[in-house]
């Protein structure tokens, strides 16, 4: 089923060069479908995080005990697909990017320049150069 956009490109395509075309969506590859899912799984544990704080703080309600067996399979199960230097990468984004001040830390590769950590996708984008690095 295609959308308006995809008919108004087609007639706008079959008018210009007096032909019938067909104009298809291009399917995500397998890897660009990874990185969405990688950066959705992200940002929610972020917003559980931050609603585990606010309830604590607003509500002085503490989920702590309760959260903890999940947060402790989804750690796990990190460390099963991401490996020791992936899980590592990842907790310290999650839970350590933030310092309980409220500042922002920085990473460093082995030259001492800033490695960009700042979204999910640069931490996507580091777990694919480490899996590359690890690979050859």
């Amino acid at each position: 089923m295609q959308d308006n956009s995809y008919d108004d490109i087609k007639k706008a395509v079959d008018q210009l060069l007096k032909i019938n075309s067909t104009v298809k969506r291009k399917r995500k590859a397998y890897i660009d479908k990874q990185k969405d899912l990688f950066i959705g799984i992200i940002m929610a544990l972020q917003a559980a995080e931050t609603r585990t704080m606010l309830t604590q703080t607003e509500l002085k309600l503490d989920f702590g005990t309760y959260n903890e067996m999940y947060l402790q399979i989804i750690d796990s199960l990190i460390l099963l697909h991401f490996g020791k230097e992936g899980y590592e990468l990842i907790s310290w984004y999650l839970y350590e990017k933030i310092s309980p001040d409220g500042e922002l830390q920085e990473l460093f590769n082995d030259d001492g320049e800033i490695v960009p950590s700042t979204t999910p996708e640069d931490i996507w984008n580091i777990l694919v150069k480490l899996k590359a690095d690890n690979e050859s």
